[in-house]
């Protein structure tokens, strides 16, 4: 923050080297769900469908909420209905690894959460293109 309000001039080895760091973060956070998942049992699933259905219930009532509270552009609802429909984060995952918070359960929801996007998303996609702007 203080390098971009200041204005500062990186040199240029410094913002390759921070580029690829943060494009390999990615990729690292997927292979370490997979190998959570590949070792552990997928005993959870009900948990996880539990808490991805409460997910994107919270997120349509946000949605909702926003829409009636917020003065946005007609063009903007679509956007934020496709965005409450994405999937848990895999950081969320990785956060709970880390500190030993139950990444089991945190990985079979994650998991859950991309398997049912099957569904969401194209639905969500449908009704963004079909609302009246």
């Amino acid at each position: 923050l203080l390098v971009a309000n200041l204005h500062i001039t990186l040199p240029e080895y410094v913002v390759t080297t921070a580029s690829l760091l943060g494009q390999i973060s990615v990729p690292l956070m997927l292979f370490a769900l997979g190998i959570r998942l590949m070792e552990g049992e997928l005993d959870h699933l009900g948990l996880a469908l539990k808490c991805n259905l409460l997910y994107l219930l919270a997120g349509g009532l946000s949605l909702l909420l926003a829409i009636w509270l917020l003065p946005l552009k007609p063009e903007w609802i679509p956007l934020l209905m496709l965005s409450v429909s994405l999937p848990p984060a895999v950081l969320n995952y990785m956060l709970c690894e880390q500190y030993h918070c139950q990444p089991d359960k945190v990985a079979s929801i994650v998991l859950g959460g991309n398997a049912l996007s099957v569904l969401v998303i194209p639905l969500a996609v449908w009704l963004a293109l079909h609302l009246p702007c």
